[in-house]
């Protein structure tokens, strides 16, 4: 089972999310494009598992509160066993042995960069991120997806909609 996915001609489009797509799209089109890999939407899901579902509207305070609930739970989920080592390995590969690397951890949501339905700024990015804190942010850039300013129609439930999110990953 893989969390990450490589940024290849091989990557299913919907694995990768909008962001890596644009960049996949650059590379296949001769440009210089930074070494990086996408962490797929089964680690949200995976995540999301065991956590409190979200309102479908945001109507009151206690929608709001369900919604912070959510968010809090993926932030203190356990991270799939043999995750962090697959994350090493592909920071290992981007990072090309460089011991003082960085990183940034972007969103990349399968509809963010859509024609039909643009979310630039909608979800967080993180970067300038040391290597150690990459699962971090990792989280970080997840749990946006389970904020206000996401409108509910995009908010990922456990795995009822197109729209779950990928991670990119690249250095600084």
């Amino acid at each position: 089972m893989s969390w990450c996915v490589e940024i290849d001609a091989r990557a299913a489009p919907a694995a990768i999310g909008g962001k890596a797509r644009s960049l996949l799209r650059l590379a296949e089109a001769g440009l210089r494009v930074p070494a990086a890999f996408a962490v797929s939407d089964r680690l949200f899901l995976a995540l999301r598992a065991r956590t409190p579902p979200v309102p479908r509207a945001l109507r009151d305070a206690s929608d709001l509160a369900a919604l912070d609930a959510a968010r809090a739970a993926l932030l203190a989920a356990l991270a799939p066993p043999d995750f962090a080592n697959e994350l090493d390995r592909h920071l290992d590969r981007v990072a090309r042995g460089g011991t003082g690397a960085r990183f940034s951890v972007r969103s990349s949501f399968a509809r963010e960069d859509d024609g039909g339905a643009l979310g630039a700024g909608v979800y967080e990015s993180v970067v300038d991120v040391e290597r150690a804190g990459v699962a971090a942010a990792i989280r970080q850039v997840l749990a946006s997806a389970l904020s206000p300013r996401c409108r509910p129609a995009r908010w990922p439930t456990r795995g009822r909609t197109a729209t779950r999110p990928s991670l990119l990953r690249q250095p600084c």
